[in-house]
C-alpha cells in the first residue's frame, strides 16, 4: 500500500508538474505496458522470486536476494498501480493490481512450501499436528485464491498468442497475395488502443514496385485478404516505393 501510494503522489507530480513531455495514455511506455497484461509468466517469476527469498534466509546465502525479489515481483506493478491512479486509468490499476496479488499470493505459497519442506517445525511436538493443520490450509487457500487470480492470466495469455497469430496470418496472406515484379517490403499491423485484449484495427502495407510502372491499385484486394484474415473490417492502407535493382 506504501508503494502504491508513493507511486501515485510521484506519478501526480511527473504529470502535473510538467516534468515528462504530456503523456495522454501511459500504456504507450513499454514497461508500464508489460504489467498491465501479464501473463502466465508473470507466476512462474513470483514463484522463483518466493523460492529464492526463502532459499537465501534459510541457507545464510546473502539476503540481498530478498530484495531483489520485491525489486522484480513486487515493486514494479504496484508502481504502475499509482500511475494508473495518476492518469486516470482504472484498467491500468486493474491489471497491474491483479499481478501484484498474484505475485504476493505466489511468493507465499512458495515461502511456505519451502520452510515446511526444509523441517521447520514448531519447537514442542505437541504443536507440530496443529502447525501442520494450519500450513495445509494456508495452502489451500493460497492456492484456490492463485487459480482464481489465473484465469485473469489465462485469458490474457491466450489473447497474445491469437493476436500473435491473427498478426502472422496477415502478413502471409498479403505477401503471398502480390505476385512479381512488384514486391511487399513490410506489413504492419496496427492494434486497437485497449490495455487488453486488443484487436487489429489497421494494416499498412509496404509495396515495391520497378521503376517507370505505374501503382497497380491493390488496396481494393489486400483490404479484403486482411478483412477476412483479421476476422474483422480493418482499415487498410497501401504504399508504394520504386525499387530499383542493379
Amino acid at each position: 500500500m506504501l508503494a502504491i501510494a508513493s507511486a501515485t503522489v510521484f506519478a501526480l507530480v511527473v504529470r502535473y508538474g510538467n516534468v515528462v513531455p504530456p503523456l495522454a495514455d501511459v500504456t504507450t511506455v513499454d514497461q508500464i505496458r508489460e504489467r498491465v497484461a501479464p501473463d502466465f509468466l508473470s507466476l512462474v517469476v513470483a514463484l522463483g522470486a518466493g523460492a529464492a527469498g526463502v532459499l537465501s534466509l534459510t541457507s545464510g546465502v546473502s539476503t540481498a536476494l530478498v530484495g531483489v525479489m520485491i525489486a522484480v515481483a513486487l515493486i514494479p506493478p504496484a508502481a504502475t498501480v499509482g500511475i494508473g491512479i495518476a492518469w486516470g486509468q482504472p484498467l491500468v490499476s486493474l491489471g497491474s493490481g491483479v499481478l501484484v496479488l498474484v505475485n504476493i499470493l505466489s511468493i507465499n505459497l512458495a515461502v511456505l512450501v519451502g520452510l515446511w519442506y526444509q523441517g521447520y517445525r514448531p519447537e514442542h511436538w505437541f504443536r507440530e499436528g496443529n502447525a501442520r493443520s494450519a500450513t495445509i490450509k494456508r495452502i489451500g487457500v493460497l492456492l484456490a485464491a492463485i487459480i482464481v487470480l489465473s484465469g485473469f492470466l489465462g485469458g490474457v495469455t491466450l489473447d497474445s498468442f491469437q493476436r500473435a497469430t491473427t498478426e502472422s496470418q496477415i502478413q502471409t496472406q498479403i505477401r503471398d497475395s502480390v505476385d512479381p515484379p512488384l514486391r511487399v517490403l513490410d506489413v504492419e499491423v496496427e492494434q486497437t488502443n485497449t490495455v487488453i485484449f486488443q484487436q487489429p484495427r489497421r494494416v499498412v502495407v509496404t509495396v515495391g514496385i520497378p521503376p517507370d510502372t505505374d501503382p497497380p491499385g491493390l488496396a481494393g484486394r489486400i483490404d479484403t485478404i486482411a478483412d477476412s484474415a483479421a476476422g474483422v473490417d480493418v482499415e487498410t492502407e497501401v504504399r508504394y516505393t520504386v525499387v530499383e535493382h542493379a
